[in-house]
């Protein structure tokens, strides 16, 4: 199972670019996945991205555009707990880094 249709070594590469931008460029020109797809748009949609989300857009680099989707509080518990079969405490601790995230 190659992550993006990249080989070893280029996951390598992937992982050592300096920024969220360069990662995403990369990935486009260098994964099967992404062949003869005349695009210049990527849509990352990591769900744990929003929990240190000021981390994730400095590394993102300048101009990034960022959506941010929220669910209800009870939606998003729900999906918590069927994924990962978490404990409440653990969803309202992650739960509490989100709400500090998006406040800075």
């Amino acid at each position: 199972n190659a992550f993006l249709g990249l080989s070893p070594p280029q996951v390598q590469t992937l992982l050592q670019q300096p920024t969220h931008t360069d990662m995403y460029t990369y990935a486009m020109e260098h994964s099967v996945l992404f062949q003869n797809i005349p695009s210049q748009w990527y849509v990352d949609k990591t769900p744990s991205y929003v929990y240190n989300l000021k981390q994730v857009m400095e590394r993102a680099g300048p101009g990034v555009k960022v959506v941010v989707t929220l669910k209800s509080y009870q939606a998003t518990y729900q999906s918590w707990v069927k994924r990962r079969h978490a404990s409440e405490k653990d969803f309202k601790a992650a739960y509490q880094l989100f709400q500090t995230s998006v406040q800075e």
